[in-house]
């Protein structure tokens, strides 16, 4: 299977350690790719995509949307508390460059809230988002949260939210099959089984 570098870092890791508790006998090979890989050319069973769910000859089944808002660690926010979202514009942000940072930028989010972002001062930019997520926990600054994908730290306290209330993502995660090619049996069980696990996100 195939996924993104930070769904598989970030998100991925403990489901497939679950599956392979409950079915020890199945091989999995993963390949984490920020490139989208040809599910033909490249032999993958199942593919985890972002996006509207409209992939050529790909079968998908909408697994979770995303919620993006700032997010830091304790300690960045009790250096920096803010109040509202143009008090925001004060802190350390943190930047995510290459294929999804068009998604979750900081300008989308101050722009979809209603808020101009403005000429910003030196910034910190990484060209993944496990590495950005790495820096928030680290106290350097303020991230995006993708909510769904990083809850865990979030539960343990690691990242805490800056402010009440999420921003909705325009898109969604979607478990992918190739239309042309009959799935495998293995393949047929770990999709099953990885949409049951995640039902409470939808």
């Amino acid at each position: 299977m195939t996924t993104t570098v930070a769904m598989a870092s970030l998100w991925l890791m403990p489901y497939i350690a679950s599956f392979r508790a409950e079915y020890p006998e199945t091989n999995i090979k993963l390949v984490a790719s920020d490139a989208v890989l040809d599910l033909t050319e490249d032999r993958i069973d199942v593919a985890i995509r972002y996006g509207n769910g409209d992939w050529p000859h790909l079968d998908s089944a909408f697994m979770f949307g995303v919620k993006f808002f700032p997010v830091c660690s304790p300690s960045y926010l009790s250096s920096f508390p803010v109040n509202s979202i143009e008090e925001l514009r004060g802190a350390r942000l943190l930047h995510l460059e290459g294929p999804a940072a068009p998604y979750s930028e900081w300008e989308w989010w101050f722009a979809s809230n209603g808020v101009e972002l403005g000429k910003l001062g030196a910034q910190l930019s990484f060209n993944n988002y496990p590495l950005l997520v790495q820096a928030a926990v680290a106290g350097q600054g303020v991230i995006l949260a993708w909510g769904n994908v990083i809850d865990d730290l979030i539960d343990s306290g690691a990242l805490v939210p800056m402010l009440s209330g999420y921003t909705p993502a325009n898109q969604s995660y979607y478990l992918v099959t190739n239309r042309r090619r009959a799935l495998r049996d293995e393949a047929k069980v770990f999709k099953k089984w990885l949409m049951a696990r995640t039902a409470h996100l939808r």
